[in-house]
């Protein structure tokens, strides 16, 4: 786990090569188990500690800020170079943030045909419209990230791509190049109808 994210720490602005599924799960892994102790520590300060609240939770704030800004580059990084090793173009990534994105837009138009009176404005039409709005909200991007968990559940691309040779395992394992065979179309082949 911890070669994992030293791995990832290690190609933090790399996003055109290729990361294991064992890579990315083994840094997501750690991330969560960051995310643990952070926790842990700011429940233990606010417990255990005379601190004011409102210094606590600056102290919190600023804890949550610094780490998140710190490991958002090469958490991204990481999610494109899986993708690559599944043989997907990291644009895929936008599959988590279009649907949001499109939720987003809609809603102002609604809000737009609203405030002009197109759109009934009785309670319970109101009541029907927002909890639709709500269903939406809630599947709509989980449709963006079920296609994402889908493609970093994938098996590794076994052979060299445009974004390079397959990655080896993060630890044990064998990283020899496994290249495409090729076909020699200039070998004399067997036509049996010529026999």
């Amino acid at each position: 786990m911890f070669k994992a994210f030293g791995t990832c720490l290690r190609k933090y602005f790399d996003f055109s090569s290729r990361a294991s599924r064992s890579e990315f799960w083994l840094y997501i892994l750690f991330i969560a188990f960051l995310a643990v102790i952070i926790g842990s520590a700011e429940y233990c300060l606010y417990y255990f500690t005379t601190i004011d609240e409102y210094t606590l939770y600056m102290v919190y704030l600023i804890i949550d800020v610094v780490v998140a800004f710190a490991l958002i580059v090469p958490t991204l990084a990481v999610k494109i170079r899986r993708l690559h090793d599944a043989n997907k173009s990291g644009w895929n990534l936008l599959w988590s943030i279009l649907p949001s994105i499109a939720l987003i837009v809609s809603a102002v138009l609604y809000v737009v045909f609203a405030l002009g009176g197109s759109i009934p404005t009785s309670l319970s039409g109101f009541l029907v419209s927002a909890s639709i709005w709500y269903v939406l909200w809630l599947i709509v991007p989980a449709v963006g990230k079920l296609i994402l968990f889908i493609f970093y559940c994938k098996k590794s691309y076994p052979y060299a791509n445009k974004w390079g040779e397959p990655a080896g395992k993060v630890y044990g394992g064998s990283t020899e190049s496994t290249t495409m065979p090729t076909v020699d179309t200039n070998s004399a082949r067997r036509q049996p109808w010529k026999d």
